[in-house]
C-alpha cells in the first residue's frame, strides 16, 4: 500500500490507518534511515482512563507537614 505527498501533507490510505489503529492525536515519529528508506513509530495518544490508571498507581502525597491541632484547623470559624 502507499501513501501519497500532496501540499506538504501525506494521506494514508484508511486500510493503513485501520491495520495500525490510528486514532486522533496519535503521533507518527518519522526516522530516516537512508537516502529512500524511513522508520515509522506510534505514540498512541493517552486517553483519560490511561491518565487516571497513571495517577492511581503513583499518587501525589496529600496532607499537612507535622502535626496540625484541632484548634487550628476551627481557627478561622472562632473569628466569625
Amino acid at each position: 500500500m502507499q501513501a501519497t505527498f500532496h501540499k506538504k501533507k501525506i494521506y494514508v490510505p484508511k486500510k493503513i490507518i485501520e491495520k495500525l489503529h490510528l486514532e486522533d492525536g496519535d503521533q507518527v515519529d518519522f526516522t530516516i534511515r537512508s537516502e529512500d528508506s524511513v522508520e515509522l513509530r506510534i505514540n498512541r495518544k493517552s486517553s483519560g482512563k490511561d491518565l487516571l490508571l497513571k495517577g492511581l498507581q503513583n499518587p501525589r502525597p496529600i496532607g499537612v507537614k507535622g502535626s496540625l491541632r484541632r484548634r487550628e484547623i476551627y481557627e478561622d470559624i472562632d473569628r466569625r
